[in-house]
Order: C-alpha cells, then sequence, then structure tokens
C-alpha cells in the first residue's frame, strides 16, 4: 500500500464502502505514503466529518499498514522519568 498512487487510494476508499471521499482524497493527492500518516484528525480535514465513517477509515488504515491502534489512556506521565545528573 506504500507504493499505491492517489488514484488506487481513491479506489481502495471505494472498495470500503466509501466512494464519496475519492475525490477529495485525489484533489489531495493522498498516495500510499501519505495515506500512511493520515488519523483521525487528518480524515476531518479531508472532508470526512460523519464519526462512524472516521472511525472505520482510521481503522482500516491501521490494519492496511499494520499500525497500532492509539491509546487514548496512556499519558505522558507513563513515561519513565530519570533526573539529570549535574557535573
Amino acid at each position: 500500500a506504500d507504493g499505491w498512487s492517489a488514484e488506487q487510494v481513491a479506489g481502495w476508499l471505494g472498495t470500503l464502502g466509501y466512494p464519496q471521499y475519492k475525490e477529495a482524497f485525489t484533489v489531495n493527492q493522498i498516495d500510499g505514503a501519505r495515506l500512511r500518516r493520515i488519523d483521525a484528525s487528518k480524515l476531518a480535514k479531508l472532508g470526512v466529518q460523519d464519526f462512524s465513517h472516521v472511525t472505520a477509515i482510521a481503522k482500516a488504515i491501521r490494519d492496511q499498514f499494520g499500525l497500532e491502534a492509539p491509546n487514548a489512556g496512556k499519558s505522558i506521565a507513563d513515561i519513565a522519568f530519570r533526573p539529570l545528573r549535574n557535573g
């Protein structure tokens, strides 16, 4: 999928059942490499406003590329803290 053209990405959207977004993805030149970086917030900017469409397309992108689902429960505070050493 990384090597897909914008037209191939648009075709993939159609197979998912969302042909109404094909033009927006093509006009914005969303090819396979760019598709990998699309998340829910970027989908909204591309005109995908229906929440169920956003979640379904975002999941399909993650599945296509084998990406991990975002963990909303994870906090920056969960990162191990190591104090800086002076000297």
